[in-house]
């Protein structure tokens, strides 16, 4: 009898690490948006996993739960983008993501970024802004590998409790306009990552 209780509570241990654990993937494709906006368009994504119904990148936050992950595998247009919690975007060896405007981490959200071989060009700024005075930190994660660009004409600009962490395997560096920290904001450089502030 125990090891049947044990069993069971193996599989139910394990049952919840698979919940957990889930996610959505949508991976970028050629196509002609409708509204011009790939990212309001399902024809423009191959969609992988049933954990969230929208057949396009959502903009509102994932969930430990069903985490969204967002892949860039193709020359991609916006005129701005929100990163909400429990969002990963990604740029592929064949993608680009071009972004005329801001791109944006705002609200209690941990996000990460990982550019591998890919370029992401931000027009305007990369703003993170947590909107909190109360030591509850927005966090930003960057991977930059394979040589893969990730340059912002505008600043990096950093408000209340947030946090940059940027990794990479020393191949290339963020590239900033200017800088700009406000209040609790931490900007840490890890091992093989790094920025340039042209500013």
């Amino acid at each position: 009898m125990k090891t049947f209780y044990t069993f069971i509570s193996i599989f139910m241990l394990l049952a919840s690490l698979q919940v957990s654990q889930a996610q959505v993937t949508y991976t970028s494709k050629a196509c002609t948006p409708s509204g011009g906006n790939p990212f309001t368009s399902g024809s423009c994504w191959t969609k992988t996993g049933t954990c969230n119904a929208s057949a396009f990148p959502p903009t509102t936050a994932g969930t430990s739960a069903c985490r969204i992950n967002i892949v860039i595998n193709t020359t991609v247009t916006v005129a701005s983008l929100n990163l909400n919690n429990f969002h990963t975007l990604e740029i592929t060896p064949n993608g680009i993501l071009n972004i005329t405007g801001n791109l944006s981490l705002t609200g209690l959200a941990t996000s990460n970024i990982k550019v591998d071989g890919g370029k992401l060009n931000v027009g305007g700024s990369f703003i993170i802004n947590s909107g909190q005075t109360n030591g509850t930190k927005t966090l930003a994660n960057i991977d930059l590998k394979n040589n893969g660009v990730f340059k912002v004409v505008g600043k990096l600009d950093m408000r209340g409790d947030t946090q940059v962490e940027i990794t990479g395997d020393n191949s290339f560096s963020m590239e900033v306009g200017l800088i700009d920290l406000g209040q609790r904001a931490f900007l840490n450089i890890r091992q093989g990552g790094g920025v340039i502030s042209n500013g």
